[in-house]
């Protein structure tokens, strides 16, 4: 679960989402602030998972050309 890169992007747009989310209602300043430190922590992982665990995808120019 965590090594699919569509969790890891899924994941990452929620959290975003709840961010700004959470900056326009103003629940809680510590919350936005533990939140805005968090953020690149789960952009990187989301980042490498979606690069380590991604398959590569390999075209046959003869098969487009057709």
């Amino acid at each position: 679960m965590l090594k699919k890169p569509g969790f890891a992007v899924s994941v990452l747009n929620i959290y975003i989402i709840t961010f700004l989310v959470i900056l326009q209602i103003n629940i809680s300043q510590r919350l936005e602030h533990a939140m805005f430190l968090m953020a690149p922590f789960i952009a990187i992982w989301a980042f490498y998972t979606v690069i380590h665990y991604s398959e590569t995808v390999r075209f046959d120019r003869k098969r487009l050309l057709r």
